[in-house]
């Protein structure tokens, strides 16, 4: 007699894969292709994930106060300032901020310069102390012989005569004219200030500030109507010559931070609540008033707090505070306007997260990383999760922003965001100080004073302590795989198909919903360069979670999962 068994149902199976990945997201809940955390990754190969550039040790700077790119890259070291390697000038032991306008390098707070077409080092201000004598001149320079000063016209004068008329509210000179039987007011009258070496740190057109002289006219704002070595002419009437202990200074305002624009430098100060420009093409002079399209500019701001950066973009003069952001717009003085727009501005302490890359400007606002193009920011950091940051420091090459954040605890973590595929990448937690970008290689500068190569092939700034970094040490972490599936689903196996380098080790923990542990699944040290299809069979679980590390050069192709139906009550094995 025959018996019929019953039949049996296939298990229904099915294949759920990624094959192209994304960047970073430390949300709660993520796609398949993106990864919670990682270590020392790179977006470069995407959608292929990949290990980072490793990096090279260039040299080490004693007391590193600042790093920028010229033509070439500077840096200062403790009182010493360097350009292209070699010391150029003496500065202040303190941390710095560099401008580049033309030829020149400045130097802040020191008000210093470097020219580097001349190879010239000095001093953006100016100043002369001593005996200096006062003598009403010519255009020329030419001193005037006798005059009358009185409040009424002199008696039976002779042709040519001079006369200082003091009886109206303000003194004129005037010349007697026997032709018209009249006396000529001189519209324009200048004085000689005349001293051994009064002119050799200053030009013509300087605009400065005398002290010194009994004679008010003479003290306060001027600009040179000419300079020489020993004398030097300004705008003023004086009813006598003055010899006086005089002092004459060419200042630069004290700012907090200064940019650069069409060939104007721009500076704030959060302590008197201004914003200034110095004249046209000309960094040495802030208090330039000819009434003319280069003259100097000074604006009173009206919000309140601190500045805390800076920036130059697309033709706008940005002033950033923390919850506003002052414009300047306009192309000459008699033009300018000050425009506030109130927005998330510039944290405090990540004046240097300010970075343009490609036609964008990035920085870091209280509660997350902005974008600005034209008009108003945009927040880009939605990825890095809720997580608080601080004294940010940004930096750019080709189409990458990097961005060093200080977390809350103190430490510093390394992300890179790709501004063509709009995703964040991790890299390691290095002490940074100072980026700076010549071409396509990335330069920076860490607390200990190491100057590091990041991106690039060239080494020109190097000593003979250069040396490459390691092997780097990677990871990737994935989200929990599973949220999208019925309960009685889970994943029969899992392939990874990934490239190592050769002799460095690989390694695949999993984490189950069940216990929250990392459990190894994987070791593998691979011996010639090749792909490996990498077998796990993980333990029946409602949610498993990957880690993989491992150390040297790393891509990872494609994850697939083997999904399989089983009873309602597995997750609880």
């Amino acid at each position: 007699m025959s018996v019929q068994l019953p039949k049996l149902k296939q298990i229904p199976n099915r294949q759920e894969g990624v094959t192209a990945f994304a960047g970073l997201n430390r949300n709660l809940r993520i796609r398949d292709n993106e990864f919670s955390d990682m270590r020392n990754m790179s977006s470069a190969l995407l959608p292929v994930a990949s290990t980072r550039q490793r990096r090279r040790k260039l040299r080490t700077l004693t007391d590193p106060n600042g790093l920028f790119a010229h033509e070439k890259l500077c840096w200062a070291d403790g009182t010493a300032f360097y350009y292209n390697g070699v010391r150029k000038g003496t500065v202040t032991d303190c941390e710095k901020q560099f401008v580049r306008m033309g030829a020149y390098v400045l130097i802040f707070p020191d008000k210093a310069y470097y020219n580097t077409h001349t190879d010239e080092f000095g001093q953006l201000d100016a100043s002369f102390s001593g005996s200096v004598t006062a003598e009403l001149c010519r255009l020329d320079g030419t001193v005037y012989g006798e005059y009358t000063v009185s409040d009424s016209e002199p008696s039976d004068p002779q042709n040519g005569a001079l006369w200082i008329d003091t009886g109206g509210d303000s003194d004129v000179l005037k010349q007697y004219s026997q032709g018209s039987g009249t006396w000529v007011t001189i519209p324009t009258v200048y004085t000689r200030l005349r001293a051994t070496g009064i002119g050799r740190a200053f030009a013509k057109h300087d605009g400065l500030t005398i002290t010194g002289f009994s004679q008010q006219q003479l003290n306060g704002s001027h600009y040179l109507v000419d300079a020489a070595a020993d004398s030097v002419i300004v705008v003023a009437l004086i009813r006598q010559t003055e010899t006086a202990s005089v002092t004459l200074e060419r200042r630069v305002p004290d700012m907090d931070f200064v940019i650069e624009n069409d060939n104007r430098l721009w500076g704030c100060s959060g302590e008197k609540h201004e914003i200034y420009a110095s004249a046209l093409g000309d960094p040495k002079n802030w208090n330039q008033y000819l009434g003319t399209a280069s003259d100097s500019y000074a604006v009173t701001v009206g919000s309140t707090g601190r500045f805390t950066g800076a920036a130059a973009h697309m033709g706008f003069i940005l002033f950033f505070k923390q919850d506003c952001l002052h414009q300047i717009l306009g192309s000459k003085p008699s033009n300018f306007q000050l425009d506030t727009t109130n927005c998330r501005g510039v944290a405090e302490g990540s004046e240097r997260s300010l970075v343009r890359v490609n036609e964008t400007l990035y920085y870091h606002a209280a509660d997350e990383v902005c974008a600005f193009n034209s008009s108003l920011p945009g927040g880009i950091s939605h990825a890095l999760g809720k997580r608080k940051f601080r004294n940010a420091i940004g930096g750019g090459v080709g189409s990458s922003y990097y961005l060093s954040l200080e977390s809350e605890t103190g430490e510093q973590e390394l992300y890179v965001y790709d501004t063509k595929q709009m995703v964040w990448v991790r890299e390691d937690s290095p002490a940074v100080r100072y980026f700076a970008t010549i071409g396509e290689t990335l330069y920076m500068l860490d607390a200990s004073g190491g100057l590091w190569q990041m991106t690039g092939d060239g080494s020109e700034y190097a000593d003979e302590t250069a040396q490459d970094e390691p092997v780097v040490e990677w990871m990737l972490e994935t989200g929990d795989f599973g949220y999208e599936r019925q309960a009685a689903q889970y994943a029969g196996a899992i392939q990874l198909h990934a490239e190592c380098e050769p002799g460095c080790p690989f390694y695949v923990e999993a984490q189950y919903e069940a216990d929250g542990a990392w459990h190894p699944v994987y070791k593998h040290t691979p011996s010639p360069r090749r792909s490996l299809v990498i077998p796990i069979i993980p333990r029946r679980a409602r949610l498993i979670r990957l880690r993989l590390k491992g150390n040297g050069a790393f891509k990872l192709y494609s994850l697939t999962m083997r999904i399989e139906t089983g009873s309602d009550q597995y997750a609880a094995w």
